[in-house]
Order: C-alpha cells, then sequence, then structure tokens
C-alpha cells in the first residue's frame, strides 16, 4: 500500500516538474521576442539612420565608371572630378557652394508639397525586408509602385542639385529646396532637368525606368528619400500614399 502511494506521489511530481518546465520554456521564448522586437526597434530608430550618410550626388549622367550610387555612400555635393596624370582629384566649385548657401537660407513650406508620383505605397522607410537581397536592412526612404513611362514632379520648388546614373539606383536627380532640405528621385530615364536648373513645383523632372539593381526584384516604382542636411528624415511625415 506504501508503495503504491509513494508511486502515485512520484508520477504527481514527475508531471508537475513537466508543466513547470512547459511554462518556463513559453516565458522564455516569450521574453526572448520581446527582446529581440525592442532591439530591431532601438536599432532601427537611434543607431542605424545615424550611421548613414547623404546620397551620392557625384556621379553625372552618362558616366561609363561602375559602382555609382549606392545608398547611404557618403557624399560630398558641389564636389567634382577631374581627370589629371596622376588620376582623379576631387575639387569644390566655389560657384555651387555660394549658391547652395544663398538656397539654404531660404525656410522652404513643406505643407505645400505635392506628391513626387501617382501611385501606392510599396516600401515602407526604416528598417524593412528587402526582397532583392532576402533580409531585413534599413531602407533610407519609401518606395512609390508606379508604372513605367509615369511621370516624376518636384515635389517643391527647388534647384537641380545633381543628376546622376549607377547600376545600382539607376538614374537619380537630386534637388535642393533651401533651409537645408534635399529631396531625392531614383530608378528614372528620360530625364528632363539638368544640374543647376531650377525648377518649379509639380515640374516634371524625367520618367519611371525599371530599378537598378540595389531593388531589381520590386518592380517598376519611384525610390523617394527626404533629407534635412545630412539626416534622412520619414517621407510619411509630408506626402501621403
Amino acid at each position: 500500500m506504501l508503495k503504491k502511494f509513494l508511486s502515485v506521489i512520484s508520477q504527481a511530481v514527475a508531471a508537475a516538474r513537466k508543466q513547470v518546465s512547459r511554462r518556463q520554456l513559453i516565458v522564455t521564448a516569450v521574453s526572448a521576442a520581446v527582446m529581440l522586437t525592442a532591439l530591431i526597434a532601438f536599432w532601427n530608430l537611434f543607431i542605424l539612420p545615424d550611421r548613414l550618410a547623404a546620397p551620392d550626388s557625384t556621379a553625372i549622367i552618362g558616366s561609363t565608371e561602375r559602382g555609382g550610387r549606392v545608398p547611404g555612400e557618403d557624399s560630398q555635393p558641389g564636389e567634382n572630378t577631374e581627370a589629371s596624370g596622376k588620376g582623379t582629384a576631387a575639387v569644390k566649385n566655389p560657384e555651387d557652394k555660394e549658391h547652395r548657401e544663398r538656397e539654404n537660407r531660404e525656410e522652404p513650406d513643406l505643407s505645400l508639397a505635392v506628391n513626387p508620383v501617382e501611385g501606392t505605397l510599396l516600401k515602407n522607410y526604416g528598417f524593412v525586408f528587402s526582397p532583392t537581397y532576402n533580409d531585413f536592412r534599413f531602407h533610407g526612404g519609401i518606395d512609390v509602385e508606379a508604372s513605367e513611362g509615369d511621370p516624376v514632379k518636384c515635389v517643391l520648388d527647388g534647384v537641380v542639385e545633381a543628376v546622376a546614373t549607377s547600376e545600382e539606383e539607376g538614374c537619380t536627380v537630386t534637388l535642393n529646396h533651401g533651409g537645408n532640405w534635399i529631396t531625392v528621385y531614383s530608378h528614372l530615364e528620360a530625364v528632363q532637368v539638368e544640374k543647376g536648373k531650377a525648377v518649379p513645383k509639380g515640374h516634371v523632372l524625367g520618367y519611371l525606368g525599371r530599378p537598378g539593381l540595389s531593388e531589381s526584384f520590386e518592380g517598376c516604382h519611384l525610390h523617394f528619400e527626404v533629407l534635412h542636411g545630412d539626416e534622412r528624415v520619414n517621407p510619411l511625415e509630408f506626402f501621403d500614399y
């Protein structure tokens, strides 16, 4: 009788231990998931944006050099390259610098901005999944899905700071709107503007083409960025999609 009683007690204790172990496993898994989510959010909001620099605006359209603009590369707007017997050297254009300083004294009214293209939001700003690279990474702008050949418009009055082309981004137009506000339009073709040209709000900059290698698996879309100084800003703070 005592043996039977002890056996029942042992079985009950074993079952209780198993139940506790399962609960501990569930609690541990939930805690790990919450911690991972918090770490990703912290990385997205505070670490990655600070490590990204302004987009490259030095590769002039028509260049045959490979590896042009890469999202997040450091750039020095207003710097050009000149060939010499010793290679290429970066030289600053004083007129470009004076022009930028003059433009940056005037703060634009961002509430008057128009959408750069008609379409639907394809990819958000921030830490998102990339179908091209099959991983999660920081996306410094938004992608707006539209049709090939759709017009891409200047969102505010501005001056064309650069027209560049690369395998990664296709053709890119960069505009300075004053007050240190910059907008960048990528994956264009048939560009209608050139560097230094003043363009009014709503002016057609070019037409959508196929995306470059950096977003080649995502179909035809506009990659659009907003920068204030050297810091990227979420375009959805100012544009409705």
